[in-house]
Parts: structure tokens; C-alpha cells; sequence
């Protein structure tokens, strides 16, 4: 894999990863209020995807991945 491409099963590339990262960080830093609940189709069923500024309800900060900085 060259960084440049995306897998031949349609994975993300390194670079589209980080690409990726570095949109969110920037999408939660200027664009998000208090949360956003998405739903979307693929190929394995629905995604629901969730983002908030705070910890699912039962939840712990620490139980959370944390992704790195943008660089």
C-alpha cells in the first residue's frame, strides 16, 4: 500500500485516515454544538454514528479511545 490509495476492498489508505481525523478534529472543533446523530446505509447494514461533547450516559471519559491530533 502506498499511502496514497485506498485498500482493494475499498479501506481507507493511511493518508485517507488521517485526512479523515484531521476533518473531524476540525468539523468537532468549529461546526459541532452539542451533539450530532447520523444514520447511514452500507454494505453491512445501517451505521449509526453519534458525537457529542459528552460521554454516553453510563459511560466514563476514560472508556473512550482518544484519536490522536492532527498533524
Amino acid at each position: 500500500m502506498d499511502g496514497q490509495t485506498s485498500d482493494s476492498d475499498g479501506g481507507l489508505s493511511e493518508a485517507e485516515h488521517r485526512e479523515l481525523l484531521a476533518l473531524l478534529h476540525r468539523y468537532c472543533s468549529y461546526d459541532l454544538d452539542q451533539w450530532e446523530a447520523w444514520r447511514m446505509q452500507t454494505d453491512h447494514g445501517e451505521v449509526y454514528i453519534h458525537i457529542s461533547r459528552h460521554p454516553a450516559p453510563g459511560s466514563s471519559p476514560q472508556s473512550y479511545d482518544e484519536l490522536p491530533s492532527p498533524t
